[in-house]
């Protein structure tokens, strides 16, 4: 067992003692320091001692205060194997502190033993100062290295044996954790452990209060030697191979004989383990190889009793070593052997595969052993090549993309680079290139258009038809072959009247008509072209018939192809045939495909042509994107899988074309929950699914995939076979689990769940005797890592047991005893049994007595015989006893009592005797009964019996409830006569029922029902039942203090009370009422429609809810629909566009009960065309006169309109009058108008005036006006003009214009200008502005040049787009069981200066008494009453976390923000403990901002303070702590007394302290010029991601676990953003280099997925060869990107220093 010494001392401290330089701190704020050591004694080895050994523990405390006047701990040691010594003095044990102790150590006079307690000891007397002793006398205990003198010190020694007996092992001395120094007041102070107040010995580790020594026996071997070794780092062979490195370590051993230690023994070593790379020699010389596996080896050592004198036996001892390794790193890299070839890899042809190779690299880590999954980077140089490209894992792969580079067919050599870490590159040279020509196809042209198939009419003049064909030869990559011949040839019958002359065809008058195949070949390399002989011809049809662009699906053949009639003639022969185009099949809608076939087909007016085919032709018509939607996911049971199974029920199709047969498939799809384990609401993804049906080929899916959410339920499952044990008697109902044979029910396969009985407990029904036994076991609990997907059907379970009879009867009769004579009453005879709670139990029999020969007389008789015996006789009473006690055996107990006759009588005073005549259950007869012998007197005769006592009968006995009997009992002697449980009085009395209370019941919280029907949770318990008695709650029933959801009362009736000891008890009342919470009870919303409408530009769409239902209300709720919004999935005009809902809520009376599982179902509406609203612009084209050749030119569409509509093509233009223009032609695409003027023009200022018809997708058909006029001045084309804020959102501040204009004339000349240039700002419309723009809009900047000579003037078109306004709710915290903490919200999007409409609300449905998330949800707000901002708010929630408050959360200190003019801070906590993360929230006044934010320590010291975005936090220290805010009129002021306007670095120190990445290193100091060092710029790059959650530990050993870059270092080194100066070491105080800062920049834009591929020479800076080779690309990056330049024109400096300066100049660049 383990002994407890407790040590009081107590010291006599004055105030006039001067404080020693060791401990100076000791009337300071610093703590004590206390050590505790062993040391030898006798030659002992406190490493091995042997049973008889002695040692000491040595106890040395420093810094106590003057103001202290005792010491108190507690040295725990086994008492089983150690003996603390004491010596006698003055009578009483001493502990022998002083035993090898200096006299200066003897602090005080005396230190005795309490008698009574075990190793108790405390510390009498005033306390001795020796006022000099010499330090160096000290210098072994604890060498302070200082020679002044010190008194605040006190050292306690002990000295220990080993006892004789003592088992072999470790045993460890230390100072508990209630371990207390105390002043003069009642506080206490834990040694070593965080106090609640004041101060605690402090230790340099946990070790040193706590110190081991090892006990061993004889005939034993002890290794001794490192416990742990660290493999080494491998080295390098002459190839660059990995080479194993060795470290050695050097083992000894002590072998223990009989008598002690031998000297110089003789052993042999062995080492078992993981592999053979840990080995051991005869010396006991341990060598590790750098690629030994870490773990456990085991090292033995033998000793036999041949080899060493003084064994008696063989011996051996083990030691167990472990082999370290840190986490695996790359440290080399090599290419594999052979290398991957070099190709050349040839570009693939046409239609052809992508050609690939893998390349891969060896890496091995620093012990040389290769990794098994390297992060190995690759990179391809050059990397810009079209169909050459490297993957992340080194695939090689060229694609046919590679034809349009500029690879020939000598090819062009690319370097494959791999990297790993900061090793590399490991670099490999592969060539690509083109393959030689080869023919592959042959194409027939007519004209430019090739051609497969041609008509050819007959003609009806004397002339013949005559067309000639062009072929021409491509190669397998599509180039044409210009120098390949070219043979052609007929195939079939060749119509008569026509001829064939290689390549040209010629169709006589009066030829039949008919087809013939036409063939150009090249080799092996044939074309068919087939001529049609016709006696009708169509012109015009190319260009009349087109399709729109990019049809879908849906959409009918008149609406994909358009046909121009007037575009189109119909002849034969020359005589025109007049008739409608129309595409067959116009209502038709067709089947989506790639090559979907069309026909223009003509009918004449006479009809005698009908259907005649004018043009064929293929489209491409796209399958249309269709949602799903409604897919759900059905709850389930926990299985042990993420299977989640899925339900279609309520799913549907949006999109979808009127009664197409498409349906939604999901055969193959799969449901997949995040996690295996029991959740509510768990994500559920759903994947691979798919169409099907008829029709399911017209149609995609805009989504295989989708989201859901269900629940995984516990499974239940249920423990048997947990048994109790069979006991004797032993007077109480506990019972002995066992649980060997115990086994848990249906467990997933695979799950680690175990029975967990710590808590539970077995109860026998009653204490009694009695075979099967109920037991009840409760407390029984799952166990393992997943418990928690399960629950028991019971956390009990039942047994039975059997308790058998005790035979442990003690005989306590009063076998002398005085009888009173006429009376005959004596006291009978008593057993008791077992110890119940310390008390022997009564056992209850019969017995018989025997009196002159007369036996088996009843206690009345045996009374009655005895009341007739004369005075002064003495007679034997024999007794047998049988216990009817079922608890006991029945064996006869017998005796003799022997008994002298007497006469006795009592005369009772007042107060002699006193009852309590209302006693309650529980009160013995003892506590109701009192009795005063001194009012009492006993005669016999007239003579006083004295010294005689009085008590009452069953005294210790607790009558039940109800009237019980009551006798006073008197025992006393008159001279040699004794009288013996002589009764003086007895009485009855009423004892009333003891009251109970029932606690420990709770309500399960549920989902609305309706009802107000309680579900009871927890287990009754009776509070005041008496022990030993027998009492259980019946169960009783609960209800809610109301149906409606919300935390609620809940109230419990009909509790009562039974077993065989219910009869004394009652109950005071039902068990306290509870609060519960009723959740509200989701509900869907079915039937929502939504209405057509005329396109308006956006998506809104009205919801129709005029059939819609809820689903989920229970009846007689009065729950009603608050319509919310619609949202088309398009804007623009179309067809069953999917409509989805968001804003839907419930109102009504019981709307508070209910919550909506999700928004309503999607729908399906219509948008159609609208009127256009905007005025087309009117374009004026200006034609020179007095030109010889008519002039061309064109007009864009883009002319017409500042924002041109979608879809927007032109498709006529007409016009009244020809003055100025021959003709005009619109483009196949109806983008462009194209024009011819008339030639030799001569009058001015004619005018042509053209009305332009556009047709649009989302508007009604626009006219515009087209203007041509005459001028005489040259017209110019003005560029060099843009608009500086063009396309931004409404900031609030107004655009301007930048550059100088040009004129150009139309073939590109420019020309000098002699005029000036004049700008008016414009909306789209044409007003005129006064100024610049600054509202959202759209507008153009008119440039007019003012010439004599030149005309001309340029639009500069350009929107300012509405701002979006984010609301987001800030994040908080609480402790369980607080208020609600202050709610508050950022607003972003809002101009500088602008207000809300109406400030939002903050709320948060949070139960402060639970520990969880919350969301923190904001609404409400409404955007300023301007055109500028979108109509919708982003609104993003917050999270208050409510975390349990801690059980040992220590002292909490204050947090004080003092009153600030012009701005608030608000902390997100009143007060906290130390160590906890403060946020401040900074809100200035409109017009101001921060200048300066400090926080300081109760001392008044500066605490650190970091920002990220607007929000600031500290880490609170053990003390209070006060917060001041500046706030300066204006935009932010720096506040460096050291950073001036005028510096070049000015604008980048505002731009890192405003972003709150760097802050100064002191108040009012910026320190520019200051070396910057790497845990710096990693902190400010941390703060550049927004100090993301960090999990886990980085590799760096020089990083600890709670520095102020701790975060930030591990957030750069998992991310590959640092690495580290060398394997394992990060140097944090190491100065940055400017190649560092560049490479860890560009490492960074890397992981935020910048691109990163510009390059910039170096060629002009002279020291680029002092450029480390990992960062020759970050630093051509950095020069490239303008963050980096040289020092000097051509000095880069790539290992110099950065200053402040520099490092915010460059991430300002880099990020601002």
């Amino acid at each position: 067992m383990k002994r407890i010494i407790s040590i009081v001392l107590s010291i006599a401290l004055v105030a006039t003692l001067f404080v020693p330089a060791l401990a100076d701190w000791s009337e300071s704020d610093q703590e004590p320091v206390g050590v505790l050591s062993v040391e030898s004694s006798n030659g002992s080895n406190v490493n091995a001692l042997l049973p008889g050994d002695k040692f000491f523990v040595v106890l040395t405390i420093s810094g106590l205060k003057t103001s202290w006047n005792s010491l108190q701990f507690q040295l725990n040691y086994n008492e089983d194997m150690f003996e603390l010594e004491k010596q006698q003095s003055g009578g009483q044990e001493r502990f022998n502190y002083v035993t090898g102790c200096p006299d200066y150590y003897k602090l005080f006079k005396s230190l005795t033993v309490n008698d009574g307690l075990i190793g108790a000891l405390s510390v009498t007397g005033a306390v001795t100062f020796i006022d000099n002793f010499a330090v160096d006398d000290y210098d072994s205990y604890l060498n302070p290295g200082d020679k002044s003198e010190f008194r605040d010190l006190v050292v306690l020694k002990a000295q220990f044996t080993v006892r004789d007996d003592a088992k072999p092992g470790s045993a460890d001395f230390y100072l508990s954790q209630s371990n207390t120094i105390s002043e003069d007041r009642d506080t206490y102070y834990e040694i070593g452990f965080t106090a609640t107040s004041g101060y605690s010995i402090v230790t340099t580790s946990t070790d040193d209060l706590r110190e081991t020594v090892n006990v061993v026996e004889s005939n034993s071997v002890v290794i001794t030697g490192a416990d742990a070794i660290a493999a080494p780092i491998a080295g390098d062979d002459e190839y660059g191979w990995p080479k194993d490195n060795t470290i050695e370590a050097q083992y000894g051993v002590t072998v223990f004989g009989s008598n002690g230690v031998i000297e110089n023994p003789t052993v042999t070593w062995d080492i078992s383990g993981n592999g053979d790379k840990v080995t051991i020699d005869n010396s006991g010389k341990v060598t590790i190889k750098s690629g030994a596996a870490a773990g456990d080896y085991t090292i033995t050592a033998t000793a036999s009793i041949a080899d060493n004198t003084g064994l008696d036996k063989d011996a051996a001892g083990t030691k167990t070593i472990r082999v370290t390794k840190e986490d695996s790193v790359p440290s080399r890299i090599k290419g594999r052997e052979p290398a991957a070839p070099a190709g050349p890899y040839v570009i693939p042809d046409d239609g052809a595969n992508a050609v690939s190779e893998q390349f891969s690299i060896y890496v091995w880590d620093q012990y040389g052993v290769e990794m098994a999954d390297p992060d190995v980077k690759w990179k391809l140089s050059p990397s810009d090549v079209p169909g050459v490209s490297l993957s992340n894992n080194g695939l090689l792969t060229i694609t046919n993309d590679a034809k349009n580079s500029s690879i020939d067919t000598t090819g062009t050599q690319f370097t494959i680079n791999a990297y790993c870490g900061e090793l590399g590159p490991v670099a490999t040279d592969v060539t690509v290139k083109r393959a030689d020509s080869v023919a592959t196809s042959v194409a027939i042209y007519k004209g430019e258009e090739v051609v497969t198939s041609d008509s050819i009419t007959v003609p009806t003049g004397d002339i013949s038809n005559t067309v000639t064909y062009t072929a021409k030869v491509f190669d397998q990559y599509g180039t044409e072959i210009t120098n390949a011949s070219v043979t052609w040839n007929t195939e079939g019958s060749v119509p008569s009247g026509v001829t064939v002359a290689n390549d040209t065809v010629t169709v006589q008058k009066g030829a039949t008509t008919g087809s013939f195949t036409l063939k150009a070949a090249s080799g092996n390399i044939k074309t068919p072209l087939t001529v049609n002989v016709v006696t009708i011809a169509f012109t015009g049809q190319d260009t009349a018939v087109s399709a729109v662009d990019s049809p879908i699906y849906g959409m009918t053949w008149g609406e994909i192809i358009k046909v121009n009639d007037s575009a189109i003639s119909a002849k034969v022969g020359e005589t025109q045939v007049e008739g409608t185009y129309s595409v067959e099949n116009a209502d038709t809608i067709p089947d989506a495909g790639n090559s979907v076939e069309y026909r223009v087909i003509f009918t004449s007016n006479d009809g005698n042509y009908v259907g005649v085919e004018v043009a064929r032709g293929t489209v491409e018509i796209a399958q249309k994107p269709v949602t799903v939607s409604g897919i759900t996911a059905n709850d389930k049971v926990y299985d042990g899988t993420t299977v989640a199974e899925l339900n279609t029920y309520s799913a549907s199709i949006g999109g979808k074309v009127g009664n197409d047969d498409v349906t939604i498939d999901v055969a193959n799809a799969t449901g997949t929950f995040d996690t295996k384990n029991v959740g509510t609401g768990k994500t559920v993804t759903i994947t691979d699914i798919t169409l099907g049906g008829n029709d399911a080929g017209n149609y995609t899916l805009s989504s295989d995939s989708a989201t859901a959410t269900a629940d995984i339920t516990a499974k239940t499952v249920t423990v048997s076979g947990i048994t109790a044990s069979n006991k004797v008697y032993d007077g109480n109902t506990s019972a002995t689990i066992e649980t060997s044979g115990a086994a848990i029910s249906d467990i997933v396969s695979g799950d680690n769940v175990t029975i967990d009985v710590a808590k539970a407990t077995g109860t026998f029904d009653t204490k009694n005797v009695g075979t099967g036994k109920p037991v009840t076991i409760t407390g029984i609990a799952l166990g393992g890592a997943d418990k928690d997907n399960y629950t028991l059907t019971s956390d009990s379970a039942n047994a039975t047991a059997s308790i058998t009879a005790s035979s442990s009867i003690t005989d306590t009769t009063n076998k002398t005893q005085n009888v009173v004579v006429g009376v005959g009453s004596f006291a009978e005879p008593t057993f008791t049994g077992v110890n119940v709670s310390g008390v022997a139990e009564t056992v209850k029999g019969t017995v018989t007595y025997t009196i002159d020969g007369t036996s088996n007389m009843t206690y009345e008789q045996a009374k009655a015989a005895l009341a007739q015996k004369d005075k002064g006789r003495q007679i034997e009473v024999g007794y047998s006893f049988t216990s009817t006690d079922t608890n006991y055996v029945t064996t006869a107990q017998t005796g003799t009592i022997t008994i002298t006759m007497v006469d006795i009588a009592f005369e009772i005073r007042e107060g002699g005797i006193t009852v309590d005549n209302a006693p309650v259950y529980g009160a013995t007869w003892g506590d109701i009964v009192k009795v005063d012998g001194s009012k009492i007197t006993a005669k016999v005769g007239e003579d006083i019996v004295t010294g005689g006592t009085y008590t009452v009968k069953d005294a210790s006995v607790r009558p039940g409830a109800g009237s019980a009997s009551w006798e006073v009992l008197f025992t006393g002697t008159l001279g040699d006569k004794t009288y013996t449980n002589v009764t003086v009085q007895t009485g009855t009395v009423t004892v009333k029922q003891k009251e109970l209370t029932i606690t420990g019941l709770s309500a399960a919280d549920k989902p609305y029902d309706g009802n107000t029907d309680a579900t009871v949770t927890g287990i009754a318990v009776l509070n005041g039942v008496l022990e030993g008695d027998t009492v259980n709650v019946t169960t009783g029933t609960a209800a809610f203090d109301s149906k409606n959801a919300g935390a609620q009362t809940v109230t419990f009736f009909g509790y009562g009370i039974e077993g065989t000891s219910a009869s004394n008890y009652m109950l005071s009342a039902q068990p306290a009422s509870v609060t519960a919470t009723i959740s509200p009870k989701s509900v869907t919303i079915n039937g929502v429609t939504a209405e057509d409408k005329t396109y308006d530009g956006n998506t809104t769409a009205i919801p129709n809810v005029s059939g819609a239902s809820i689903s989920g209300i229970i009846v007689g709720d009065a729950v009603t629909i608050q319509s919310g919004t619609g949202t088309f999935a398009s804007a623009d005009v179309g067809e069953n566009i999917e409509v989805t809902f968001s804003g839907f809520a419930l109102t009504g009376e019981g709307s508070g009960n209910y919550t909506l599982s999700a928004q309503p179902a999607s729908t399906t509406a219509n948008i159609t065309k609208a009127n256009y609203t905007g005025t087309p612009n009117t374009v004026t084209v200006n034609v020179l006169i007095k030109q010889d050749a008519a002039q061309t030119g064109s007009v864009s569409i883009d002319q017409f309109f500042q924002t041109i509509p979608a879809g927007a093509a032109i498709t006529g233009v007409t016009s009244t009058n020809d003055n100025v223009i021959d003709d005009t032609v619109i483009s196949e695409d109806g983008k462009e108008i194209t024009y011819t003027s008339k030639a030799n023009l001569t009058t001015e200022d004619a005018k042509d005036t053209y009305t332009v018809t556009i047709e649009t997708k989302n508007y009604n058909d626009i006219e515009a006006t087209l203007t041509f006029t005459t001028v005489a001045k040259t017209p110019v084309n003005i560029s060099g003009v843009s608009v500086t804020g063009a396309g931004k959102t409404y900031d609030g501040k107004a655009v301007s214009y930048t550059g100088t204009p040009a004129a150009k004339t139309n073939d590109g000349t420019t020309v000098a200008v002699t005029g000036t240039y004049s700008y008016v700002w414009q909306k789209a419309d044409g007003t005129v502005l006064a100024s610049a723009p600054k509202d959202a809009g759209i507008y153009k900047l008119v440039i007019t040049l003012d010439d004599p000579a030149y005309i001309g003037s340029a639009e500069v078109s350009f929107t300012i787009a509405k701002a979006k306004i984010t609301i987001t709710a800030e994040d908080a915290e609480a402790y369980t069981g607080s208020d609600m903490p202050k709610l508050s919200y950022t607003v972003t999007g809002l101009a500088t200066g602008e207000k809300l409409a109406k400030e939002p609300s903050v709320s948060c449905a949070a139960d402060m008494k639970k520990a969880g998330s919350y969301v923190i949800a904001v609404s409400g707000a409404e955007v300023p009453n301007t055109n500028n901002y979108e109509e919708t708010i982003t609104y993003v929630s917050g999270t208050l976390e409510v975390k349990n408050r801690p059980v040992n959360i220590g002292p909490t200190y204050d947090i004080k923000v003092l009153d600030s003019a012009h701005g608030t801070v608000r902390a997100s906590l009143g007060n906290a403990s130390e160590g906890s993360t403060i946020r401040l929230t900074v809100t200035p006044d409109e017009g101001y901002s921060l200048a300066n934010l400090i926080v300081r320590d109760e001392r008044g010291r500066r605490i650190d303070v970091a920002k990220s975005g607007g929000v600031y936090r500290f880490v609170m220290p053990a003390g209070d702590v006060t917060i001041e805010a500046v706030f300066a009129q204006g935009t932010t002021v720096l506040p460096f007394t050291d950073v001036s306007t005028y510096d070049w670095f000015y604008e980048y120190v505002k731009y890192v302290y405003d972003n709150g990445i760097m802050d100064g290193i002191d108040v009012g100091v910026f320190g520019p010029g200051i070396t910057t060092t790497r845990a710096m710029l990693v902190t400010m790059l941390y703060r550049v991601a927004g100090e993301p959650y960090v999990s886990g530990t980085n590799d760096f050993a020089d990083v600890a676990a709670n520095t102020w870059y701790t975060d930030a270092v591990t957030w750069a080194s998992k991310n590959g953003i640092v690495t580290g100066v060398d394997v394992g070491v990060f140097n944090p105080n190491g100065a940055i280099t400017r190649e560092q800062l560049a490479t860890i920049l560009y490492r960074y834009a890397e992981y935020v997925g910048e691109d990163v591929s510009a390059r910039a020479s170096l060629s002009r800076f002279t020291d680029t060869g002092s450029i480390s080779a990992y960062a020759r690309d970050a630093m051509s990056w950095a020069v490239a990107e303008g963050i980096l330049d040289g020092r000097t024109a051509t000095e880069l400096a790539p290992t110099g220093e950065c200053t402040r300066a520099e490092v915010a100049t460059m991430i300002a660049r880099a990020f601002g």
